[in-house]
């Protein structure tokens, strides 16, 4: 293992890690990220990125990236300045911006991040799932694999648009 480390560092390659949650607890045993500092929690190890560590309230915790269930999408993507909610290095992992995601390896756009799809976090809302339960372990919060099947969720739109619509109605009252 540490030789395949030592080649990815000395070519300079993207590492993939994978989603892998075999206890079922909505975080990935093979990497996260709670406080943002670009070291992996999992084994202590740097990874590639693309965000800035920003602490402006001193608590060791960077206030623009945090990937708390290792899904490698931002858990604090809804409380990004404006300024910040296009830039794809604040909204998910994506080193070589090949529009996959490095953790889960798959495919991505602005309007579905599948932020939703694995762990605890709802990154698209905002939601932190406190118990989380996957019984049929396909790393999808039950809860929200639910509401999917039962509200007629259009897999092509994302959480993420629909909030905006919400929003953008409610405005208008």
């Amino acid at each position: 293992m540490k030789i395949l480390c030592y080649l990815i560092l000395i070519y300079g390659l993207t590492f993939n890690f994978t989603y892998k949650d075999d206890n079922y607890d909505g975080i990935n045993d093979t990497f996260h990220d709670s406080n943002g500092n670009g070291i992996n929690d999992v084994d202590s190890i740097t990874y590639k990125h693309n965000f800035k560590f920003i602490d402006n309230d001193l608590d060791g915790i960077n206030d623009l990236f945090r990937d708390q269930d290792g899904d490698g999408v931002n858990d604090i993507l809804m409380y990004l300045p404006d300024s910040l909610k296009n830039k794809i290095s604040y909204i998910i992992l994506d080193y070589n911006n090949d529009h996959m995601n490095d953790i889960t390896g798959q495919y991505y756009n602005l309007y579905n991040l599948n932020g939703y799809r694995y762990g605890f976090v709802c990154e698209e809302t905002g939601k932190i799932f406190r118990i989380f339960k996957d019984k049929n372990k396909n790393y999808m919060n039950d809860r929200t694999e639910y509401r999917m099947k039962h509200r007629d969720f259009d897999r092509n739109e994302s959480l993420f648009r629909k909030m905006n619509r919400f929003t953008r109605h409610r405005g208008k009252q």
